[in-house]
C-alpha cells in the first residue's frame, strides 16, 4: 500500500489544502490503516504544539481519526461459515450413512396384509361369543 501518498494527503488536510474527493479518499483509507491514522494524529498534535492553539477543525478531525474502523456487516446468506475439516467430514459421513440406512424404510412400498378368515382363527370361547353377539 502506498502510505506516502496518504501521508501527503493527511498533510494537505491539516493545512486546509485538500478538496472534498481527496478528503473522502483519505478518510476511507484511514478507516482501514492504523499506520496512517497514527501519522495524521501525530501531525495534528505537532501542528497544535507549533501554533500554540487548537486548529479550527480539531473536534471533527479527532472524531474521525480516533474512530476505529467498523467491520462490514454482511447478511447471513453472504456470511462465510468456516467449519474445521474433521467436523465437516463427520457431518457428510453421517448424512450419507443416515440416508443409506433410512432410505429403504422411506421408499419401501407398503405390502398388503393378508386377511385372516374366521375359520383360520383360533376358536373363540363361548363366553366371548355371547358377549360379541350382544354388540351386533
Amino acid at each position: 500500500m502506498n502510505h506516502e501518498h496518504y501521508q501527503q494527503l493527511a498533510s494537505q488536510f491539516i493545512d486546509h489544502e485538500l478538496d472534498a474527493p481527496s478528503e473522502r479518499e483519505l478518510f476511507l483509507h484511514l478507516s482501514s490503516c492504523a499506520e496512517c491514522r497514527d501519522f495524521l494524529r501525530a501531525s495534528w498534535e505537532l501542528q497544535t504544539e507549533i501554533l500554540g492553539g487548537k486548529p479550527k477543525r480539531d473536534v471533527e478531525v479527532e472524531r474521525r481519526v480516533s474512530r476505529e474502523p467498523k467491520g462490514r456487516v454482511y447478511p447471513l446468506w453472504v456470511t462465510r461459515i468456516s467449519i474445521p475439516l474433521p467436523a465437516a467430514a463427520s457431518i457428510v459421513f453421517l448424512l450419507i450413512v443416515g440416508s443409506l440406512l433410512f432410505s429403504p424404510l422411506i421408499l419401501q412400498e407398503e405390502k398388503p396384509r393378508p386377511e385372516i378368515k374366521i375359520e383360520q382363527a383360533l376358536p373363540i370361547p363361548p363366553e366371548l361369543q355371547k358377549a360379541l353377539q350382544l354388540y351386533k
